[in-house]
């Protein structure tokens, strides 16, 4: 009776201890799959915060020979703020919505929100900013923004040319009084442009 009574004591633990094991296996198994899901999760996160940054760097001319370089938060540098502000001329000018440069400008100076979120230009938070992104992307606008460009930085370099007594200085450091009035005579052949004045007067 004894014996049969260790016997089962034994079989008992053998059973308990089985079904542990299994607990520990299933665990394992259950931990491990979700590890893989947050993981999934954080690249999938990672890949649409990158994707935002790619989309609203693209749009404001801020694009790299390294794809990594424009999908990651970037500052509105000095060099760039006169290109966005002729893509900004020409979205007023295509679609008579004014975006500020100055408000472009303060939604590239912070890489959060107050709220500590990241500053995605699509987080629902900047509706000036997202609109024109989208606009941008569409139809090949990015490429007729381009062409304008160009055609700004052609009456700068002819205007030099034919002004001995205007300092050229770099394009991309024209002030915003200058590019206005660049832009304002690529679009008005009428127009009298006069560099040199807004030069003298420390523009």
């Amino acid at each position: 009776m004894g014996n049969m009574e260790k016997g089962n004591s034994k079989e008992v633990r053998k059973i308990i201890l089985a079904i542990c094991i299994v607990g520990l296996l299933i665990g394992g198994v259950v931990g491990a799959i979700r590890i893989l899901e947050h993981n999934e999760q954080q690249r999938a996160i990672a890949s649409a915060q990158g994707y935002a940054y790619s989309r609203v760097n693209y749009a404001f001319g801020m694009i790299s020979i390294f794809p990594e370089d424009s999908a990651v938060y970037k500052p509105l540098r000095n060099r760039f703020v006169g290109y966005a502000h002729l893509r900004l001329v020409w979205y007023e000018r295509e679609t008579g919505v004014t975006l500020s440069i100055e408000t472009v400008i303060d939604y590239f100076s912070q890489e959060f929100e107050p709220d500590g979120s990241l500053r995605l230009y699509n987080n629902g938070k900047h509706p000036g900013i997202e609109a024109f992104v989208e606009w941008i992307r569409e139809g090949g606008r990015w490429w007729t923004v381009e062409r304008f460009i160009d055609e700004v930085r052609s009456i700068y370099f002819a205007y030099g040319r034919a002004n001995e007594e205007f300092v050229l200085q770099l394009f991309p450091d024209l002030s915003l009084e200058m590019l206005r009035a660049l832009a304002r005579a690529e679009a008005d052949p009428d127009y009298v442009l006069d560099l040199t004045s807004l030069q003298r007067a420390g523009y």
